[in-house]
C-alpha cells in the first residue's frame, strides 16, 4: 500500500468516526484546503519556473520580459493563494466554534457521568437494602414465634368443638383467623377451668372450716372427759374400797 492510500484510508476511517455537525463541517472545509493546497503544489510542480520567481521582488520580475503564458500562470497562482487563504480564514472561527462546542460537550458529559454515577450510586444502595429487607423478612418467617408456641388447642380440636360455627372460620380461613380462633376457644376452656378452680377453692375452703369446727369440738370433747375423768376419780376410790 502506497503512502497516499494510505493516508487516504486513515481519512476515510477518521471521517467515520466524526459524529457532531460542526466537527463534519471543520472537517469537510479542512479537506477542501487540503485539497487547495496539494492543487497549489501539484501547479507549482507543474511550472517551476514561474513557482521559483514567486519568491523575488518586482524589480527582479520587471528585468525579466514575461510572456503571456507566464502571467497566466502567475496570476493563476496568486488566485490559488488567495483561494488558499480565504479557505484558512473561514477554517479559523470554525475551529475556534468547534472548539468552544467541545468544551460544552465535554462539561455535558462531565455532568451526565456525574448523574449517572449518582443513579449507579443510588441503584447500588437500593440493592444493598432489597437484600437487607429481604434478609430481614427472611428472618421474620424463620423467627420462632410466641404464637407458635402457645400451649392453646389444636386445629383438629378447634374443628372438632360442638360450638365450632359460632367462631365464624372455615378450612379455607388465614392462619391468622384459625390461630385468632384457636386462642379464643383456649381461652373460653381456660375461664371455665378458672370458674371450677374458684368452686372447688370455696369447696375446699368450706371443707376446711367445717373440719376446723369439728377439732374444736373434738378438742373441747377432750377437755370435758379429761375434766369427767378427773371428777370421776373419788367415785371410783369409794368403790373400789368397796
Amino acid at each position: 500500500m502506497t503512502d497516499a492510500k494510505f493516508m487516504d484510508s486513515l481519512t476515510g476511517d477518521l471521517e467515520d468516526h466524526i459524529q457532531q455537525p460542526h466537527n463534519k463541517k471543520v472537517y469537510g472545509e479542512i479537506q477542501k484546503l487540503k485539497a487547495f493546497i496539494q492543487e497549489f503544489v501539484q501547479y507549482q510542480i507543474d511550472h517551476p519556473e514561474i513557482a521559483s520567481m514567486s519568491t523575488w521582488d518586482e524589480r527582479d520580475l520587471s528585468a525579466l520580459k514575461e510572456t503571456a503564458e507566464d502571467k497566466e500562470v502567475r496570476v493563476t497562482m496568486s488566485r490559488m493563494s488567495r483561494k488558499i487563504k480565504a479557505q484558512a480564514a473561514l477554517i479559523k472561527p470554525l475551529h475556534r466554534n468547534s472548539v468552544m462546542k467541545v468544551r460544552e460537550e465535554k462539561a455535558q458529559t462531565a455532568e451526565s457521568r456525574s448523574v449517572n454515577d449518582a443513579l449507579i450510586l443510588q441503584t447500588s444502595n437500593l440493592k444493598y437494602e432489597e437484600q437487607i429487607l429481604r434478609s430481614e423478612i427472611a428472618a421474620s418467617q424463620n423467627f420462632p414465634h410466641v404464637h407458635k408456641t402457645l400451649p392453646v388447642v389444636s386445629k383438629e380440636e378447634l374443628f372438632a368443638h360442638p360450638n365450632f360455627e359460632s367462631f365464624n372460620i372455615t378450612d379455607e380461613s388465614s392462619d391468622y383467623d384459625i390461630m385468632a380462633a384457636r386462642i379464643e376457644l383456649e381461652y373460653q376452656n381456660r375461664v371455665k377451668m378458672e370458674e371450677a378452680r374458684q368452686e372447688k377453692l370455696k369447696q375446699k375452703q368450706q371443707l376446711i372450716a367445717e373440719l376446723k369446727k369439728r377439732k374444736e369440738k373434738l378438742t373441747n370433747l377432750d377437755a370435758m372427759l379429761e375434766d369427767f375423768v378427773d371428777k370421776a376419780e373419788p367415785i371410783q376410790t369409794v368403790l373400789d374400797n368397796e
